[in-house]
């Protein structure tokens, strides 16, 4: 087992505090009416906030082929 850089653990946090804040929008926009589209747009629109990327993105030559 590796342990991890004093980077790579920031890294973490950064990104548990993302998804955390995520979830919490999430929370709060879990109400009758709101179809699950408008709640992953709007997951989709907070984790960019938070500057997250796909990890599925692949770039394939120049292009990019990614859903976001």
């Amino acid at each position: 087992m590796r342990l991890k850089t004093s980077s790579e653990i920031e890294a973490m946090a950064t990104a548990g505090k993302a998804a955390a804040l995520t979830l919490q929008r999430m929370k709060s926009l879990a109400v009758t009416g709101v179809s699950t589209m408008d709640l992953e747009i709007a997951a989709r629109e907070e984790l960019k906030s938070h500057g997250a990327k796909r990890s599925e993105e692949r770039r394939v030559g120049k292009e990019c082929r990614s859903r976001w």
